[in-house]
This record gives structure tokens, C-alpha cells and sequence, in this order.
């Protein structure tokens, strides 16, 4: 199966709150995603590399592809171990972190 490519001018971004930190969201298609890469357009093939990657992993991911730039989101219901391992804005902290933050 081959990841959904979309142009971008078609979508509309919005701001949410997602594991801890302010997130780009898209809706298509009944799903809400987020984003997970940004780049410019020269890298467009490893967003797709990735993308066809993530998706023969069971991933939903989708490319959105503009003139400015492109990205790579993925499905909140997708998982978010598959996610984390390519997401920078997704770091979700410790266990022992939590609760120590809790204690305090």
C-alpha cells in the first residue's frame, strides 16, 4: 500500500494541543492528523521514502505536497511508538520525569 499524496494548497492546518505541545493538525478524509516533518520541497523523495516506509509498518500517513514546502503527517489514531521514531516535535517525556513533576 502506498501512502496518500495531497496537494497542499487543498488542506487546511490548524493549531492543537497533542501530547504536551502546541501541534500542526489537518483533517481529511474523517481523520484528523498531525504533522510530523516539514521540509523543503528538494526533499520531497525522502518524505515519500519515509512515508511508504511508516505505511508498510501499518502507519496512516499522508504527503502533502506545495510550492513552499512539504510534509509528512500522520494519523492521531495511528501509533504513537511508529510516530515518535520519526517526530522531533513529539517528545514525550520519561515516566519517572511525570512523576516527579507531580510530586513537586
Amino acid at each position: 500500500m502506498l501512502p496518500k499524496v495531497v496537494e497542499e494548497s487543498t488542506v487546511r492546518v490548524f493549531k492543537f494541543w497533542f501530547c504536551e505541545t502546541l501541534q500542526d493538525g489537518m483533517h481529511l478524509q474523517n481523520e484528523l492528523y498531525y504533522r510530523l516533518k516539514q521540509a523543503n520541497p528538494e526533499y520531497r523523495t525522502r518524505l515519500y521514502q519515509l512515508a511508504c516506509k511508516l505505511t508498510q509498518k501499518g502507519a496512516d500517513v499522508v504527503l502533502t505536497v506545495g510550492e513552499q514546502n512539504c510534509s509528512l503527517w500522520a494519523s492521531i489514531r495511528s501509533s504513537r511508538d511508529l510516530a515518535h521514531t520519526v517526530s522531533r516535535k513529539m517528545t514525550l517525556p520519561a515516566n519517572t520525569r511525570v512523576l516527579s513533576d507531580r510530586v513537586s
